[in-house]
């Protein structure tokens, strides 16, 4: 079992930013729906340990599936704390930790090179047909003046479209085309969405690991219920 956290190379490369998505042998973080939040903490301060950012914040979302976004504008002064009813975080606070819990959906990670300006968005089937992720860059230009072009974004571990059949009627609002059942490539659509947002296709990575698939990942389209959750985060140092 993989200790390390999965990371995209691009932001692995950038040494101004941490970010990763955890596996299960780093812990089950579903700190709102799981068992012990006390184990949670306890594997969120491990994570910071392996991390090496003993000392920051983790601030998360209590994810509804849709399309508010939460700029954090002053460093919280806990350990971890959390906002409900968002699905995406902002910040040009450094030494600051955006979190997000996945088990299938889409951690999107977005960071303006030149203002110095971090957001992570949480994407399934039905923000993605809300927008979030859209949402987000417009906020992140609204509060901080961050320019598409400077950003460069990321798409976490997520379940492939192999593994993801949805019906016709989520299809359609999806913008997609199906008569019956179809597999729906939900990082092609989230693509698709962050260069009609003005971000170069060059500076867009995507995940090739399917949380379906691995072993080192949680994931509810296979587990169900029982499902754990993984924690996906951003930092600017």
């Amino acid at each position: 079992m993989t200790r390390a956290p999965f990371v995209l190379p691009r932001f692995f490369k950038d040494k101004t930013i941490l970010q990763g998505t955890t596996t299960v042998s780093l812990g089950d973080f579903n700190f709102f729906h799981g068992g012990s939040k006390r184990q949670v903490r306890e594997d969120i301060n491990n994570l910071k340990k392996l991390l090496g950012c003993n000392t920051a914040p983790l601030v998360l979302v209590q994810q509804v599936h849709g399309c508010r976004i939460k700029a954090v504008r002053t460093k919280p002064k806990t350990g971890l704390s959390y906002f409900p009813g968002y699905d995406a975080l902002i910040t040009e606070k450094r030494g600051l930790m955006l979190g997000i819990l996945t088990a299938d959906c889409l951690p999107v990670f977005l960071y303006d090179q030149r203002r110095k300006v971090i957001g992570l968005a949480h994407a399934g089937w039905r923000g993605i047909a809300k927008d979030i992720v859209p949402a987000t860059i417009k906020q992140m230009n609204k509060l901080y003046h961050t320019r598409p072009a400077d950003i460069i974004a990321g798409i976490g571990p997520h379940i492939s479209a192999r593994h993801y059949e949805i019906d016709a009627a989520t299809a359609k609002k999806l913008g997609l085309q199906a008569k019956g059942g179809i597999q729906a490539d939900l990082a092609g659509l989230v693509e698709e969405q962050l260069a009609r947002s003005g971000i170069p296709k060059r500076s867009i990575e995507t995940s090739l690991i399917c949380t379906y698939s691995s072993k080192h990942c949680y994931s509810y389209r296979r587990q169900g219920k029982k499902a754990g959750r993984l924690l996906s985060f951003l930092l600017l140092k």
